[in-house]
This record gives structure tokens, sequence and C-alpha cells, in this order.
């Protein structure tokens, strides 16, 4: 081999190995941060999630909002309307495959359409069976069922359909519920 060529290649590789590493370094990442003088309602954040239309929603201990990379619209509730949260406190926030969020409050669980904003609780007054107030975790099967956890009956299974409510106090016999999945 030729001293030029091995020149040449060695030449083309280093090139080629700064081009890679060059590509390789670590892009900056800008984060922005919001508060209250932003106009989130509250600065203690329970969960966010984007929305099917692309709005980002945070949920918090007093409020829900909703963020269009602008300004904050805030949901707040009113006790006596059933059109508004069910309570200002929220526990956690989460979209469905329908893309509506759903939200634990202390005074019952409720779910927004994004596109429209109509609010719908579910408590008592729809569902009798439901047992708890203060629900601080939530999941969906496959089955269209509800599970909601709540802060000392345990687990609520709901059909949405039939409006019929399973307690789960425990599982094999483990009553100490703090999560779920």
């Amino acid at each position: 081999m030729s001293k030029l060529y091995s020149k040449s290649l060695l030449f083309s590789l280093s090139f080629l190995l700064a081009s890679i590493l060059s590509n390789a370094q670590q892009k900056n990442i800008r984060f922005d941060r919001y508060a209250i003088e932003d106009g989130l309602s509250q600065s203690s954040v329970t969960g966010v999630v984007q929305d099917n239309l692309g709005f980002i929603w945070v949920a918090t201990q007093d409020g829900l909002n909703r963020y269009d990379g602008y300004d904050f619209l805030v949901f707040k509730s009113i006790p006596e309307d059933n059109s508004t949260l069910p309570n200002n406190y929220l526990y956690f926030l989460q979209k469905d495959e329908y893309g509506h969020l759903w939200f634990g409050t202390t005074r019952g669980i409720g779910f927004l359409n994004p596109v429209n904003f109509k609010i719908t609780r579910i408590n008592r007054e729809l569902f009798p069976g439901i047992r708890g107030y203060v629900f601080t975790h939530m999941g969906f099967d496959a089955n269209g069922h509800i599970w909601a956890l709540s802060d000392k009956y345990g687990i609520n299974k709901i059909d949405l359909r039939t409006k019929e409510v399973e307690i789960i106090k425990s599982i094999n016999e483990n009553a100490g519920f703090t999560c779920m999945f």
C-alpha cells in the first residue's frame, strides 16, 4: 500500500470520525418555567398531559389549566354547578383513548372533553355505589371499566354503561393500596 493512499485513508477516517463526534455532541435543551405570575392557577402541579389537539393541560392543587403556548385558561370548581370541576384539588390527570382528560379530586372523579370543555362529574349522584370522596389514582381496562382508587374505601371498579360499581377493599388480604397501574 502506498504512503499516499495510507495518508489519504487516514485523513478520510479522521474526517469521518470528527464528523460523527461533532454530530453526537449533546444538543442544548431549553426549559421554560411557568408560575402563578404567568397565569398558572397554583404552583403545586399534580399532573401534566398533552391533548390530541396539542394543548398542554396542567393539574394543580387549585384547578385545571390549559396552556396554548401563550396563555393559561383556568378551570375551577363551582360547588353547586355540576358542569364544573368536582373540586379544585386535583390528584392526577390522564388522557383516555378518546382524548378525554380524567382527573381525581377531593370530591370525586371528573372528565373533560378538551374540544368543547364539557366537564362530567362521576360521583354518588350519578353512580350511587361509588365509595369515597378523595380519588388519588385511576386506570382503564379493555372492557371500558374505570378503576378508581379512593383514599379510604379501596378500589372502585366502575362500569360507565351500566353504572354498576364493585368495591375492592383488599387483594390477597392486603388492603393498604397507595397506587395502581
